[in-house]
């Protein structure tokens, strides 16, 4: 359902006019300097809503009618003769707006068009494609050139859908297509299945709300209930994904510390996790790296990549233990005192071999190794 008469509400009325239920209830309008300010009689479609009085929203500009009532006795309407007409328009986070979108893909430019009783392509006698249009393009100037009579104008999506919505003046009200369809198929340029049912699509109303600080506001989505009472179902990250949500947690380029994933609450669930990329030479990667580890308090440390200075991670040192150990994705380092606050250590690859053991540890095993006369340098 949608709304289908201009100005006023239709179907969509009775959702806006339903919560009004007492005096206390306001209505915030785009411009109200039409409207009294000692209060009268408003109609929104059929409903006549009476009012007190208009006051300032928080911008300051007076665009609140206040203190509305459903209905209105004899003595209000005597006191209040004239009733001005409420469009959906006029509300302040309210449009109507009517807007139909088809692929490009999905036409079929061979076919006659009509929008709202008027032919916008036809078929020629004797021919066997409409002679207004052959393409995207020329199919969108043949509408927009009928808009002046059809009151609907066509252009094209950033994406290529067609769009065809109301012309300034007329948000709101229906479209009607055709032709329909010919033996069950689609006979139209749209290639939309279209009957007498189907061949009119009607407006819709856009409510939005106002943010406090859109800085820090938020769109916040959840699973809610839905289905019979004896057949709930719980909604579930597929949902997300049908509107378009990346559902899963991507991390995009390195990972510099361990990642973990909890999963909290009852009932059963499926967790999976992938990963691109190859092996690595966890020595090699150490190397590469340039730590620095800063003390911060006697009982904490922070671990800062020192080429960017992101902080990598913010952790507990026990300095109670015998030997305390920071450790860090294999790294295990030791302190031959308790350091102070401030101090800060660097590790990196050593690329300059000062302090380097590993050559000394190759020495120490090749005297274990027969390399002489199939002995060892000791038996040798």
């Amino acid at each position: 359902a949608g709304i289908d008469a201009h100005p006023s509400f239709s179907s969509e009325q009775s959702s806006l006019v339903n919560d009004i239920t007492s005096g206390a209830d306001t209505l915030e309008l785009k411009n109200a300097d039409l409207f009294s300010d000692t209060g009268g009689v408003i109609q929104i479609g059929d409903e006549q809503i009476y009012y007190s009085g208009k006051t300032t929203n928080i911008d300051g500009k007076t665009t609140v009618l206040t203190g509305l009532i459903r209905g209105y006795n004899n003595t209000v309407a005597v006191d209040h003769m004239e009733t001005d007409n409420v469009m959906a328009n006029d509300l302040k986070y309210a449009e109507v707006f009517n807007e139909i979108r088809v692929p490009a893909a999905h036409m079929d430019f061979h076919k006659e068009m009509t929008v709202n009783g008027v032919v916008i392509g036809s078929i020629p006698p004797g021919g066997k494609v409409p002679s207004q249009y052959k393409n995207l393009l020329t199919f969108v100037q043949a509408l927009q050139a009928k808009s002046d009579v059809t009151h609907v104008n066509a252009r094209i999506a950033d994406n290529g859908d067609l769009i065809l919505e109301n012309t300034p003046g007329h948000e709101g009200e229906t479209i009607s297509l055709g032709p329909n369809d010919d033996g069950g198929k689609p006979a139209n340029a749209l290639n939309l299945n279209l009957t007498e049912s189907t061949s009119q699509f009607y407006g819709m109303v856009r409510m939005s709300r106002r943010l406090g600080d859109p800085q820090k506001s938020d769109i916040r989505l959840s699973f809610g209930e839905y289905g019979p009472a004896d057949r709930r179902q719980t909604g579930s990250p597929y949902d997300l994904s049908l509107l378009g949500f990346r559902t899963a947690a991507y991390v995009e380029g390195k990972v510099p510390d361990d990642l973990m994933v909890f999963v909290t609450g009852q009932g059963k669930a499926d967790i999976a996790a992938s990963f691109e990329g190859k092996p690595v030479d966890p020595k090699d990667k150490l190397r590469a790296q340039n730590l620095q580890i800063r003390f911060i308090e006697p009982d904490r440390y922070v671990i800062v990549d020192g080429a960017t200075g992101t902080e990598l991670v913010n952790r507990h040192y026990d300095n109670t233990v015998l030997d305390p150990v920071v450790e860090y994705q294999g790294l295990s380092i030791k302190f031959t005192r308790a350091p102070d606050v401030g101090d800060v250590f660097a590790v990196d690859g050593n690329h300059d071999g000062l302090g380097n053991n590993e050559n000394m540890l190759v020495m120490a095993d090749l005297s274990q190794k027969k390399v002489i006369g199939n002995k060892t340098l000791a038996e040798g």
